[in-house]
């Protein structure tokens, strides 16, 4: 296996998950002090291929986008990956990746490999291992890279030219209709194992303990950004907290705390994701929650004395 590109499926703003409570792409979620998922998965392919666990350089980095997302007007430095609007929805995802190989000039310029990446994929896998199981076998079609359970991680390695199975209108999703479509060709499809467990990002939980599994990766290192790009700076251990939010005197605990958002002195926040914008009052107390303004979802516990509190931290989120 000689030419490669990476595929990120970013979705969008309202996609599912935390990408829906937020308002903000999964793969734009902070990881660490200055690195976001997508920056990540950046650094994951780079380290590979200088540790010569990847055999060679891809030939792109594309971020599929959904249509409408305000970022495919940004500007070109505004990310490590090419962004590529979907040319047509709603195609699925098997259809959309087949319209964006066609649409491309030239054709094989993709390489013969894609390295495929959904929205909510960890980057705390061992994405070699796929790369190696494609070594190993002539044949091989499509590898899915899995945890020691058998849940599948949101990654996988397939041949380029099996999106030639894809018809060129309707929907066509991936793994309803075209791994069908392979197995009635008898195109050959492995499970690599990439993970101890597959713990995606799309819920608060799954999104603290990446923040976590990062950290313990010891990939905190800087990478270039643009200029005027705000960084992210790491609090309290494992809890990730915004430059641009104010929580001097508060008490953050394995937590995610968003740009503008202020936590007052004396406040508490625990396993919790505290959105932009946020004003959490002095004495709340917040624990495996998700605090927006918008919403305020997840289950909270603590007390407080702070007065007036009762109305800024309702539905549960404080008690």
């Amino acid at each position: 296996m000689t030419r490669w590109s990476a595929i990120l499926l970013s979705g969008g703003p309202a996609d599912h998950g935390m990408s829906a409570v937020l308002g903000i792409p999964l793969d734009d979620l902070p990881l660490c002090d200055d690195c976001t998922v997508s920056e990540a998965w950046i650094r994951v392919l780079d380290e590979d291929l200088a540790n010569d666990r990847i055999g060679t350089a891809p030939r792109h980095h594309l971020r599929i986008l959904a249509a409408g997302d305000p970022r495919a007007t940004a500007s070109p430095d505004a990310s490590p990956w090419n962004e590529v609007v979907e040319p047509r929805s709603p195609r699925g995802v098997a259809g959309v990746i087949s319209d964006v190989m066609r649409s491309w000039e030239p054709a094989d310029d993709l390489g013969d490999w894609l390295l495929v990446i959904e929205s909510s994929a960890s980057p705390c896998i061992d994405v070699a291992a796929l790369f190696q199981a494609a070594e190993r076998s002539a044949d091989v079609c499509l590898i899915f890279g899995v945890s020691h359970l058998d849940r599948p991680c949101g990654v996988y390695l397939v041949r380029r030219d099996i999106y030639d199975l894809v018809p060129e209108t309707g929907f066509f999703d991936f793994k309803e209709q075209l791994i069908a479509r392979m197995v009635a060709e008898g195109l050959r499809i492995e499970a690599v194992v990439v993970a101890e467990r597959a713990i995606r990002l799309d819920t608060r939980q799954g999104w603290l303990t990446n923040v976590d599994r990062w950290a313990g990766l010891n990939r905190h290192q800087p990478i270039p950004r643009a200029d005027g790009a705000r960084a992210w700076s790491r609090r309290e251990g494992s809890s990730v907290v915004h430059p641009g939010s104010v929580v001097d005197g508060a008490v953050i605990i394995s937590s995610v705390v968003m740009d503008e958002a202020v936590i007052e002195p004396g406040a508490t926040v625990a396993r919790s994701i505290v959105g932009p914008g946020v004003k959490v009052p002095s004495g709340a107390v917040l624990v495996d929650a998700v605090f927006t303004q918008e919403s305020r979802t997840g289950v909270a516990t603590g007390t407080s004395e702070a007065e007036g509190q009762a109305n800024d931290l309702e539905r549960g989120t404080s008690r």
